[in-house]
């Protein structure tokens, strides 16, 4: 205790010492802290370990060309957080090895392996859960509940009805599906139709003049949906509504996705569709005779 102080040791400790080991256990936790606070204090509050987070980066493993896999690699790139691709050959089984398949069963990408182990396939489950772990993701997910509702329909229409047309058609084209003339004309009649079809339903209830699907900035619903549209490149006889070019336009901007769609320094699916265009249609196969014997 300094010379001349009149307090009591316990006076002093309580007035001095105690603020300071106060403070510098406080700097710990703050040093400590999990980079989304919700998780942490959930654990708290439950009374269990709070979670701890592990250096590394999230690996991404995806296609370049697969626009499926440019929702969770535009969040990643637009949240700043680390990341790390991880091109996986689905043409030569790369997907069917062990090692893959101890990530994700169904052997599908993208599939995300975080830096605890966590793995999460699907591209808007891995969405979903980049936004609620990392909490530079955490505003591209709506946190008010009628935006976030209207983000998650989004989000699962895109999944349900305007994939399902787009890749009936695109698919058909570059040959990852057999020719059936009826299904294909039904997926573009779903795609077109100005009543009740997906570009219709987009345009008039999705975004319903708004820059974006849930307002003036895109959110992951946008980050599934717009890079959708970049396989109907390929088919060059379907018309894209101005409204939705114009959508895809400010996309583009908002978010640089050129770099993602040219496949910044990979094989993209700009380069894929381009070799797609010229394709003549496959021939739909003829019935075999029957021999009679």
């Amino acid at each position: 205790m300094p010379e001349g102080n009149t307090e009591s040791p316990i006076e002093y400790v309580s007035r001095k010492q105690i603020p300071e080991l106060v403070d510098g256990l406080m700097l710990k936790v703050i040093d400590a802290r999990p980079e989304d606070p919700r998780s942490f204090m959930a654990a708290v509050l439950a009374g269990a370990p709070p979670p701890v987070a592990k250096e590394g980066k999230v690996q991404l493993f995806l296609m370049r060309l697969s626009v499926n896999c440019h929702g969770p690699w535009v969040l990643l790139r637009q949240a700043k957080v680390e990341y790390e691709l991880r091109d996986t050959d689905l043409t030569t089984g790369e997907n069917k090895k062990p090692a893959f398949l101890e990530m994700n069963p169904v052997h599908t990408v993208p599939t995300v392996r975080d830096a605890d182990g966590t793995c999460v396939w699907e591209s808007n489950a891995v969405m979903r859960y980049i936004c609620n772990k990392y909490q530079q993701a955490a505003k591209y997910y709506p946190q008010d509940l009628q935006k976030r509702a209207h983000c998650d329909m989004a989000m699962d229409w895109r999944q349900s009805n305007l994939y399902k047309n787009i890749s009936g058609v695109a698919y058909r084209k570059f040959g990852w599906m057999p020719p059936d003339a009826a299904a294909e004309a039904a997926c573009r009649e779903s795609l077109t139709n100005p009543d009740d079809g997906c570009f219709a339903v987009l345009e008039k209830f999705f975004l319903n003049g708004k820059p974006f699907i849930c307002g003036d900035e895109p959110t992951i619903a946008d980050f599934s949906i717009a890079p959708s549209f970049g396989f109907l490149d390929a088919s060059t006889d379907i018309e894209i509504p101005p409204a939705i070019a114009a959508y895809r336009k400010r996309f583009d901007e908002a978010v640089g996705y050129e770099e993602v769609f040219t496949g910044a320094g990979g094989f993209g699916t700009k380069a894929f569709v381009e070799t797609q265009k010229n394709k003549p249609a496959a021939e739909p196969e003829k019935p075999k005779e029957e021999t009679k014997e």
